[in-house]
């Protein structure tokens, strides 16, 4: 299910497999997928947080990553499908 939200000039997409969340700037900060998390500082070059998506709770990593490095809450109504059950 694709949906889109922008709060506080962060802007969240989703396609239904893999989150988007882009800066105030309009890079992107932040990707969550099956492939991995990524996080990236506001320059969208350096990796913060970049690594395959561990096997027990990856959303929570994200989430958790996001909010730690950009103060950035992603909500769960993002969560895709494919790690609900993780």
């Amino acid at each position: 299910m694709q949906q889109r939200k922008v709060l506080n000039g962060i802007e969240l997409s989703t396609d239904g497999r893999t989150v988007w969340v882009n800066g105030s700037h309009g890079g992107m900060i932040g990707r969550f997928s099956p492939r991995g998390i990524d996080v990236h500082g506001a320059d969208d070059v350096h990796c913060l947080d970049c690594r395959p998506a561990p096997k027990e709770n990856p959303w929570r990593a994200f989430a958790e990553s996001m909010l730690e490095h950009h103060h950035v809450h992603v909500p769960d109504s993002f969560q895709p499908n494919w790690c609900k059950n993780s």
